[in-house]
């Protein structure tokens, strides 16, 4: 799931498309937020990669659970993001 910034929202979507990733834009429920929304109120364009885990912020939650396979995608497509928006 992408979050934040549309701009960026709609790059990270195209560059995980072209790397074979499934996305798709999403948001963070009324009530809640996470670290890119204080760039993101401070005006600095952000996008939040998140893989929807319901257990995330319980007690429940715990390093073993990581997924290294969804974790290195996570990071190829902001690795991608990232050089590209560097060009």
């Amino acid at each position: 799931e992408l979050i934040g910034s549309d701009d960026l929202v709609r790059q990270a979507g195209t560059v995980a498309s072209g790397l074979g990733l499934a996305s798709r834009p999403s948001f963070v429920p009324s009530g809640a937020s996470s670290d890119h929304q204080s760039f993101i109120d401070a005006g600095v364009p952000a996008v939040f990669l998140y893989r929807n885990d319901e257990l995330i912020h319980t007690p429940e939650d715990a390093i073993d659970r990581i997924s290294a396979d969804s974790l290195a995608q996570t990071v190829e497509d902001a690795g991608a993001l990232m050089a590209q928006l560097g060009e």
